[in-house]
């Protein structure tokens, strides 16, 4: 790749850190900023806005839960990690998120 004119000097910068990021493209992601911190799920899906409202916000709601699940467990095995705890024994400092689901699960789809 060095020996292409082109590619002699390239140059790579860093914008933005994940700690966990579900990804389609540069229009259509949701994940947890690293560089924040305020743990919350950041969203960007250009795909959504082709769907009814409804259907829309429920895709939001679900991408952002996944990502906050995924998440929360991340965290958990890492302070359960931290402080020996082996097993599915929930950590004794939780995330700090609220559940989408709860509410998602309330309405009718």
């Amino acid at each position: 790749m060095k020996q292409q004119p082109k590619f002699e000097a390239l140059f790579i910068e860093s914008v933005q850190f994940w700690e966990i990021l579900l990804w389609k493209d540069n229009f259509n992601f949701s994940g947890v900023s690293a560089l924040t911190a305020e743990k919350q799920v950041a969203q960007v899906w250009d795909i959504a806005r082709y769907l009814p409202p409804a259907p829309e916000r429920k895709f939001r709601i679900l991408a952002a839960d996944l990502v906050q699940k995924v998440y929360d467990e991340q965290v958990r095995r890492l302070n359960a990690e931290l402080s020996g705890v082996s097993g599915p024994h929930k950590s004794k400092e939780e995330p700090k998120f609220t559940s989408y689901m709860d509410s998602f699960l309330d309405e009718k789809l």
